[in-house]
């Protein structure tokens, strides 16, 4: 049951957890942290599938997302539409938006400039791997758990609203979010300090082949203490506790509070209809705009879940072939299949902006506002102004 040095480097799927463009080929765990193995950077992926999807696809995606979330910051941010819930969606736009920032820069030198065939030197290995392997890794994590705080806030809402005034509030919420942040950063804090890196001649390219000469490529190596501890035990430890904590946990316990949401809306929609029949039409009026609510948080989950689950099933599979040493698949196959479901997540970033519109009102006017200086869903109440605050059923008078 071991790890090999390349299937570390591939299972860092970062960039929305897709593999990364280089790895460290070898076969060996065993080398005594005495006799340093220094393996040079190669190039994974399919070339004509990175080169599409990487190159071009993915960092038009990442733009419209940087456009859409800040958007959304923007807009959620406004004073009347300072709200726990929001402030949830607020973060989660912020590390959806941050997880594809870190890897742009890299994905359009590498694809979109042709230089993935190039060597590496020093600095831009460093750079690659602590930028856009590592620090993704965090707000992706951040991303995943601040998705089930606000299916778990929203359930509390509807199916426990004597307890949402105490577990909802706002300082509990930006509690919440630190604490998320912070937990993200702290299991993946030792992978900063984990590996060695230098410089060496080698005849390029690597493979021999049709070789131009000798030039300067990066290479790399644990760091000792990975070795004192044992390199197997130490990426066993490291990788499901991450299959765990990041993908299987958080899923599972999305699909169940979905669930629970979606049947907590179907019994709202029968007391809608008795109280429209006692002809109660503000307490009917009140239960829809929940029901609207749930439903649009319903969507965002849903979404989340139909990329990430597929990711989490290939992250499964990856590391039991390495853990139990299966051969399921190929490991080519296998990069190009997690590849694939990084694009799918990717994609998935800018749907929440299309979502809020959609299905929020007081979104559409409030961003409308923005542009076009006009009252926002408002009514005159006396001299003061009513914002009826969508997102999550509150209403604030300004």
């Amino acid at each position: 049951m071991a790890f090999t040095t390349r299937t570390d480097e591939d299972m860092g799927i970062s960039a929305e957890e897709t593999t990364p463009l280089y790895s460290w080929a070898t076969n060996s765990t065993t080398t005594l942290h005495a006799q340093r193995r220094w393996l040079p950077m190669k190039y994974t992926h399919d070339p004509n599938l990175a080169y599409s999807i990487l190159g071009f696809v993915c960092p038009l995606l990442i733009l419209v997302t940087i456009v859409f979330n800040t958007l959304v910051v923007i807009v959620l941010f406004k004073k009347h539409m300072r709200t726990a819930t929001n402030m949830l969606l607020t973060a989660m736009a912020v590390s959806d938006m941050l997880t594809g920032v870190f890897n742009l820069p890299w994905w359009m030198y590498y694809y979109m400039f042709n230089n993935y065939h190039k060597p590496v030197s020093l600095a831009w290995c460093k750079a690659y791997y602590y930028v856009a392997e590592f620090i993704p890794v965090i707000f992706h994590t951040a991303s995943i758990w601040l998705t089930v705080a606000l299916a778990i806030q929203r359930y509390i809402f509807v199916c426990h609203p004597a307890y949402a005034k105490k577990w909802c509030c706002m300082e509990r919420v930006k509690w919440s979010i630190f604490l998320i942040y912070v937990a993200s950063s702290a299991y993946n804090f030792p992978r900063f300090f984990d590996t060695d890196y230098r410089t060496q001649i080698v005849i390029w390219p690597l493979d021999g082949m049709h070789s131009t000469g000798t030039v300067t490529h990066c290479f790399k190596d644990f760091k000792p203490w990975v070795y004192s501890i044992g390199v197997n035990v130490y990426f066993n430890i490291y990788f499901w506790f991450r299959v765990i904590c990041v993908h299987v946990l958080p899923c599972t316990s999305l699909v169940v509070l979905n669930s629970l949401l979606l049947l907590a809306m179907k019994q709202a929609a029968q007391r809608r209809k008795k109280l429209l029949q006692e002809n109660r039409k503000s307490e009917s009026s009140k239960l829809r705009e929940s029901n609207c609510t749930t439903a649009m948080l319903i969507v965002v989950v849903s979404v989340f879940l139909v990329v990430e689950l597929p990711l989490a099933v290939v992250f499964i599979i990856h590391i039991c072939i390495n853990t139990f040493e299966l051969q399921i698949v190929t490991m080519e196959v296998l990069n190009n299949v997690t590849l694939t479901t990084a694009f799918l997540i990717i994609l998935s970033y800018p749907i929440n902006f299309c979502i809020y519109c959609g299905m929020s009102k007081q979104f559409r006017h409030t961003f409308k506002h923005l542009f076009v200086k006009e009252s926002i869903i408002r009514s005159q109440s006396g001299n003061s102004t009513r914002y009826t605050c969508i997102l999550n059923n509150e209403t604030t008078v300004l």
